[in-house]
């Protein structure tokens, strides 16, 4: 029989691969040590690839053709052939940030302390913990990374995570090319790329592991609860533009389709967008006359601008046919506070898919806690919501996401989803959770 202090052993090292890749600086080298036992790996991106050596990795933004060695800070960087955007020490001691998106990818790997510089106004920023540490000095506010004169030297040579096309007047940009992806999970997955920087991959696996396996079961379940519906919700997705002066509205393929899709409803779509070309801003835009024939009869209007009551104060007298609104079906995206939709909805695909499941009707609503919407909130029934105030800045961002009790494959053939969400003990939805598993083995090794 194993002993307990055997099992005690057992479940530590499940835990403790995690932290296996070094969190700092080695004194000396071992030439024979693969200093990364812990890997990433792309499943879903498409633009992004790393290549592992013993002391280095060589990380590829195929997107921006740019190449960086990272190499196990203690260790000579290696020389190699070709051009390279960067060699780093890694982990990073610290970096600067360029995009408010940027941050909660940090965040949630743990690496909040590692933001060195914002590179824009702190006022753009919705996360409390950043915004505390932005306003004790403790993250560097730098407001015009474009204007060398505004830069000060350690800023210009402080690793910065830029976006896609860079353009700063930094030295050291690492270009960052989510925007390139095509779908939810492949831009969330650059938490692997940013994990690189900082020898964070196995938590970064995690993370994503995680997410996908949430992201996965809502879906399916979604295909699962419409099963037996002939008709699919619809959805309006669309809002106001007072500075471009029209309505602008959803165009596939999109995040928001993806989203729609996976949930079983049916996304209103304009390819050419209007009619109202906006000297502005470049682009066509819907008139009041063309939105309101294009979108009066959906079931569900998601109004992704945090404005919503001055266009309903300005058109609510022909806004007030449309079906979504006689309903109170209408919902923005200030679940969360005004603007952190746009800086956090990248960092969670997860919850913003459950939430939009929840929206249109498609959630297993047959479990202990049903999921509370974080981003889409009811404009004639909710408040705007609010992150509350930062309670420990060294504590990781917790994603809001929902644990996803799946429903049995076969709940299709039993009729239940006639009964909307009905089951019995057969096809009550399984979940196996990694403390279960864990306990199922120290009783194996009790046995030995």
């Amino acid at each position: 029989m194993m002993k307990p202090s055997c099992i005690a052993l057992f479940l530590s090292t499940l835990y403790s691969s995690s932290t296996a890749n070094e969190s700092g600086c080695i004194a000396e080298v071992d030439e024979s040590k693969d200093y990364f036992p812990d890997k990433v790996a792309p499943e879903n991106s498409l633009h992004w690839s790393v290549e592992y050596y013993k002391t280095y990795k060589v990380v590829t933004n195929e997107a921006a053709s740019e190449k960086y060695i990272l190499y196990q800070c203690g260790t000579q960087p290696p020389s190699l052939d070709g051009e390279f955007a960067g060699s780093y020490a890694v982990p990073l001691d610290e970096a600067g940030v360029l995009f408010t998106t940027q941050l909660p990818f940090l965040e949630i790997l743990g690496a909040r302390g590692k933001i060195g510089a914002f590179l824009g106004s702190a006022s753009w920023v919705s996360s409390p913990c950043v915004s505390d540490l932005l306003d004790e000095g403790l993250i560097e506010e730098v407001p015009d990374p474009y204007n060398v004169t505004m830069i000060d030297s350690q800023s210009l040579e402080r690793p910065s995570f830029v976006g896609h096309v860079g353009g700063t007047e930094l030295n050291k940009e690492i270009r960052i090319s989510v925007s390139e992806e095509d779908e939810n999970l492949a831009a969330f997955e650059w938490i692997k790329f940013y994990s690189l920087f900082f020898n964070l991959e196995a938590k970064a696996n995690e993370i994503f592991d995680a997410t996908k396996s949430r992201y996965n079961c809502a879906e399916e379940n979604a295909a699962l609860l419409a099963c037996d519906n002939e008709k699919r919700p619809v959805v309006l997705w669309g809002s106001y533009s007072t500075y471009c002066g029209g309505w602008d509205v959803a165009t596939c393929p999109n995040y928001y389709c993806e989203f729609a899709e996976n949930c079983q409803a049916d996304i209103l779509h304009s390819e050419d967008q209007g009619s109202y070309y906006s000297e502005l801003c470049y682009r066509n835009y819907m008139t009041t006359e063309e939105f309101v024939a294009f979108g009066k009869d959906a079931d569900i209007w998601i109004y992704p601008s945090p404005d919503f009551d001055n266009a309903f104060a300005d058109f609510g007298d022909v806004l007030s046919d449309f079906v979504s609104v006689q309903n109170e079906q209408v919902y923005d995206t200030e679940g969360s506070g005004a603007n952190t939709w746009f800086e956090q909805r990248l960092s969670e695909p997860d919850v913003v898919l459950q939430d939009f499941c929840n929206v249109v009707g498609r959630e297993n609503l047959s479990v202990p806690t049903p999921h509370e919407r974080s981003w889409f909130r009811n404009v004639f029934t909710e408040s705007v919501g609010s992150l509350g105030q930062c309670e420990d800045p060294e504590a990781p961002l917790v994603p809001k996401a929902s644990e996803c009790f799946a429903l049995p494959s076969d709940y299709c053939s039993k009729g239940a989803g006639a009964g909307g969400n009905e089951e019995d003990e057969s096809s009550a939805p399984r979940r196996i959770s990694f403390v279960t598993a864990v306990a199922s083995l120290a009783l194996f090794f009790l046995t030995i």
